[in-house]
């Protein structure tokens, strides 16, 4: 079975692909991490909504050229659990370095890599 990925701007067609099931996944997330981007869309002005035959998500922030990534085709239970974590996770911040997750929003690095870093250039 092929999925369809649609994305809209300003409620017009913009680009569009069809993929294979075992790519819909992997492919609508990278998508929509592209064109609702979260480094110009807070998470509190986007959302998913998922039907049957159908998951979109979309900028609501009111700029002048909103984004919706949908996707067609027949989605099963986990399908919409793995686009949802996939979602979120464009939102985790974590350390440049490590990984980590890192809750303070002006921070790129943890306070460990942080230390790590400053004494490294000590020794």
């Amino acid at each position: 079975m092929d999925y369809q990925i649609l994305v809209f701007q300003n409620h017009d067609m913009y680009t569009s692909k069809i993929v294979s099931a075992d790519k819909a996944v992997a492919t609508y997330l990278k998508m929509c991490l592209e064109y609702v981007s979260p480094e110009y869309i807070p998470e509190e002005y986007t959302d998913f909504y998922a039907g049957e035959r159908f998951v979109k998500y979309h900028d609501r922030s009111g700029g002048d050229k909103p984004m919706m990534v949908l996707m067609i085709g027949i989605f099963t239970p986990e399908m919409i659990s793995l686009i949802k974590d996939g979602l979120k996770e464009f939102y985790i911040r974590r350390c440049e370095e490590c990984s980590v997750v890192i809750n303070e929003k002006h921070m790129l690095v943890c306070k460990t890599c942080l230390i790590n870093e400053k004494t490294s250039k000590y020794c």
